[in-house]
């Protein structure tokens, strides 16, 4: 399903989070009887031998319908992961080396120019050319930082990083269409370090998705 959000206008120069099986406890009575049973010497009777055959039985259909949930189990995962491969297509651009990040930092002891580098420098190391410019319409990297610093001296941040399509409504509001499979935010508190290191990995995991939609990036 698709997300919409819409935020205020940009500002010109800047950048645009089965069930447990029950089982009874045996009674001391029964116990005792297996007990008894298990200790007498003599041939067991015909309803005891004709009573093991259907525990053996049923222990055989038992472990059958283990065997076959356990395939279904393996073919259901196999399915689920070529289902998402498939959904990622949504997130594969005419160019994939090439890449907008829309970087925005409010409030925090970290600036947006700062984020930016740090993002752009992921790129780079990946040979994906950072744009400067949004094109409308275009997947992009959307990275949002919001703080609010405490009374003890620490902070606490929200993050709020997608895989987005960006575009533009008629009052010049930026749109900003995305999956929610595609949301790599987070939250906490923390010192300005705790903050860079969230917003990184937030990012790289959203970059990770991103490298694995648009370049064959399995091993050989």
């Amino acid at each position: 399903m698709v997300e919409r959000l819409t935020v205020n206008q940009l500002v010109p120069g800047s950048s645009p989070g089965r069930g447990a099986k029950s089982r009874k406890k045996p009674s001391l009575r029964g116990l005792f009887f297996a007990l008894a049973g298990a200790r007498r010497d003599g041939p067991r009777s015909v309803s005891t031998i004709r009573s093991r055959e259907r525990t053996i039985a049923s222990n055989s259909i038992i472990r059958d319908v283990k065997q076959t949930l356990q395939l279904l189990s393996a073919l259901i995962a196999v399915l689920a992961v070529s289902a998402a491969d498939a959904d990622d297509r949504w997130l594969k651009k005419r160019n994939g080396e090439e890449l907008y990040a829309y970087v925005h930092s409010n409030g925090c002891p970290v600036t947006t120019n700062e984020l930016t580098g740090e993002i752009h420098e992921l790129f780079i190391r990946s040979r994906i050319r950072p744009l400067t410019t949004w094109r409308p319409g275009e997947v992009a990297l959307y990275v949002a930082v919001d703080c609010v610093e405490t009374r003890d001296g620490s902070w606490m941040f929200q993050i709020t990083t997608l895989l987005a399509e960006l575009d533009q409504d008629r009052s010049d509001n930026i749109v900003i269409a995305y999956r929610e499979q595609d949301d790599f935010g987070s939250f906490g508190r923390g010192t300005e370090a705790t903050i860079r290191d969230a917003a990184r990995k937030s990012a790289e995991a959203a970059f990770t998705k991103y490298l694995k939609a648009n370049f064959d990036l399995v091993p050989d």
